[in-house]
């Protein structure tokens, strides 16, 4: 994780402690007086000199792990900087000399009390970028709490040393550390990560209430992002003059709901006026080097929405336009009895522009949030029906650098009284960085298919945020994530830069999918995106021919073979501990078997949609009903492949010029290079289930969605099933 922070009360406690370092005594343990046995300021640790008036540390005989002390940290009512590093902390410094370009591993056992959060970070000292880990007590429990990670090195020289810091955020209670260790062994647990481990099923409990709905899922969850830019990436055929029919037929394969237009980052840039009227008379649009055509407008984006059977969310332009020119747009959508209902105002204002060619002034929150009304009256003004929203920087991951930390809490008190939905980006996953580690593919895969545990937090998180920030208006605030998806990383180069297109980003996407529609506030979901010239679209070119990814197909089978009320669903799983990653924490108990079930309106149709994230075992699911049975017919969809890095052999379109570097594959027996139309697909198995007690084996890899005729049953006899509590062996 590179993130720019202040290092000078670093590099003061480094020159502080004459730039000396000492390997401690003990091999396994990188660090000294890790148990807090002895007094640790005269023992290895130090209170950084930037945030010594924020809080006080001491050794303390509660949240006590082994031994008879633990460190406890109380923070003062001063200790609120948004910045991370900035906070009440702990540290000792590692030498580094002969760590660079390895792989360390850390822990602690951690405890909090009333309000505080405990932190354990690792990060390096010596230049103006901090690579970081960290892990996090967030919930108070007295009792400490394991939790570990890793941290990959930089092979850099101008880095000096290492540093674990013990950190209290909040400004009430405290928080507690125990146990510190920092080691170059990586634990059972992620060692056993990049392990072949075939066998046969582990054992999962699914229980279904299929009475208790609680929510119909709205449609647009099944959205898309839909560009402007070089003809709709591919929609628009201009040498034909016409939309283009595969692109047609493989949206509504699909069953996209809603286009998001004129999407992404192109919207900042975007000025509908040049995209309507005949298109041989459309000017160009210039940004910087690049010259794009407006053959597709307006028009043509409601004729595509059209042909596909969806509708349109529209975003305006803010960073370059105005709201006089959004209210025009208003109008003229409503012409001639159309419609658009949701309107984004803005998208991504809190971006660092001086990067842009050309460069331009970074916006503040305030700044944001005071545009948004000026947008919202001037749009309100011609339609007051519409419903509008606001973007906020949010991201998953606690320990991701954010541009404008607080940036949500701006906008939701400025202008939470106009506001009817607000718009995150934060459901991409693993995003790594530029750095290659060397990392396997059961390892990066192990960590990225974790990530939909914490979007569901920070989901939950987003939702409390609402409340507390704008609390007159929290009931009618929804969210949408309005940019989501696999995305590995933009280097060409990189031996992940073209894996979007894996069966194991589809077990991502439908993760993803699966916390969305759990997740009551959100209303609206846009994958990005559709189709480009690159890595990015969730359809692509197989020898000229555009055909779907394994990422299109995950969202094909919710909109296929998944009903429309969410019905409530407790699964017990085995799980895993995955290590942090790119943008991914570590998780702890990531359930290899996620379930999330609906039922048809007339509650005559169960839906039970299963992905097991085990690479090489099934895993049987025992699945009880609460008051219906199954009533013999049954259908199990599955979606699947010949291995995890299994793809549809989509390519590269040669006028890009680009050559993808050598890609990453999966051991043993990877399937990456051997990509066709027949390593990943949608099979379908008809099913004889009875009864409100029955098993199903849930393939290794896979997506399933049973589809199961019901009959309502007053006494069901429950069906417990075999022990699962049994912790397997890591994949």
């Amino acid at each position: 994780m590179r993130c720019i922070f202040n290092c000078r009360p670093f590099l003061a406690l480094a020159v502080m402690l004459g730039l000396t370092f000492v390997l401690p005594a003990h091999a396994q343990n990188l660090i000294r007086n890790g148990s807090f046995e002895v007094a640790p300021f005269a023992n290895g640790w130090t209170v950084d000199p930037g945030s010594s008036t924020l809080g006080k540390a001491f050794r303390s005989t509660s949240s006590v792990r082994t031994g008879n002390f633990s460190l406890e940290i109380t923070p003062y009512a001063n200790n609120t900087s948004l910045n991370p590093f900035q906070r009440f902390t702990a540290i000792q410094l590692i030498p580094i000399e002969k760590l660079r370009g390895k792989t360390i591993y850390f822990s602690g056992w951690l405890g909090a009390r009333d309000g505080a959060t405990a932190v354990l970070r690792m990060f390096t000292v010596g230049t103006p970028v901090v690579e970081h880990r960290t892990v996090r007590l967030e919930t108070s429990n007295s009792r400490p709490v394991y939790f570990k990670d890793a941290f990959d090195v930089p092979d850099d020289p101008s880095l000096f040393a290492l540093a674990i810091g013990c950190t209290a955020e909040g400004t009430s209670g405290a928080a507690y550390f125990d146990d510190v260790l920092v080691t170059t062994e990586a634990p059972p647990e992620f060692a056993a990560l990049s392990m072949y481990n075939p066998g046969p099923p582990l054992n999962a409990t699914i229980e279904i209430a299929p009475n208790q709905v609680y929510r119909t899922i709205p449609p647009a969850i099944f959205g898309m992002n839909l560009e402007w830019a070089l003809n709709g990436q591919g929609v628009w055929n201009e040498e034909y003059d016409r939309l283009q029919p595969e692109i047609i037929q493989l949206a509504r394969d699909m069953g996209i709901k809603q286009w998001r237009f004129p999407g992404g980052i192109f919207s900042d840039l975007y000025h509908w006026r040049d995209g309507i009227g005949p298109r041989n008379l459309r000017p160009p649009s210039v940004f910087g080097p690049a010259v794009f055509s407006n053959g597709f407008g307006t028009d043509e984006a409601f004729e595509f929405a059209e042909a596909t059977d969806a509708n349109l969310m529209i975003t305006v332009n803010v960073l370059s336009g105005t709201p006089e020119e959004a209210a025009d747009w208003v109008r003229y959508v409503n012409k001639d009895g159309r419609r658009v209902t949701e309107w984004e105002i803005g998208n991504e204002l809190y971006l660092d522009f001086t990067q842009f060619d050309p460069p331009r002034e970074n916006w503040t929150a305030e700044r944001y949030a005071r545009a948004y009304m000026e947008f919202a009256k001037a749009i309100r003004a011609v339609d007051p029906s519409l419903r509008l929203g606001a973007h906020v920087e949010y991201n998953y991951s606690p320990s991701s650098f954010r541009v404008h930390p607080g940036w949500e809490d701006t906008v939701l008190q400025i202008a939470g009284s106009e506001i009817d939905f607000i718009a995150v980006h934060n459901a991409f996953a693993p995003v790594l960085p530029i750095a290659d580690a060397g990392w396997d593919v059961r390892t990066v895969y192990s960590s990225f298919l974790a990530a939909p545990v914490l979007i569901k937090k920070s989901l939950r998180k987003l939702v409390e945020t609402i409340k507390t920030q704008a609390p007159l208006n929290a009931d009618r605030i929804q969210i949408g994530i309005t940019e989501w998806g696999p995305g590995f990383h933009i280097e060409p180069g990189s031996r992940w830069s073209d894996h979007l297109k894996t069966l194991g980003s589809a077990l991502y996407a439908a993760g993803v999918l699966k916390v969305l529609i759990e997740e009551p506030k959100v209303e609206s979901a846009h994958a990005f995106k559709l189709s480009d010239g690159g890595t990015i679209g969730w359809i692509g070119l197989r020898r000229q021919t555009y055909v779907a990814k394994p990422v299109a197909y995950a969202l094909e089978m919710f909109t296929k073979h998944f009903g429309r009320n969410a019905v409530v669903t407790k699964t017990s799983s085995p799980t895993y501990d995955s290590r942090s990653m790119g943008l991914i924490d570590a998780v702890e108990d990531v359930p290899y078997l996620d379930v999330v079930s609906s039922i048809s309106d007339d509650r005559r149709t169960l839906y039970v949609m299963g992905i097991n994230k085990h690479f090489d075992r099934p895993i049987r699911g025992f699945i009880n009903l609460d008051g219906y049975v199954a009533g013999g017919m049954a259908t199990a969809w599955t979606l699947s492949g010949t291995a995890l890095d299994a793809n549809t052999g989509t390519e590269l379109p040669a006028y890009t010029g680009v050559t993808l570097g050598q890609q990453a594959t999966i051991e043993p027996n990877g399937r990456f290079d051997f990509g066709g139309p027949d390593e990943v697909g949608i099979k379908s198995e008809a099913l004889n289930l009875t009864g409100n007690a029955f098993e199903y084996d849930f393939p290794p890899h896979s997506v399933t969605a049973l589809v199961i005729d019901l009959t309502p049953y007053e006494n069901p006899v429950p069906y417990e099933g075999p022990d699962t509590t049994t912790r397997p062996v890591i994949q």
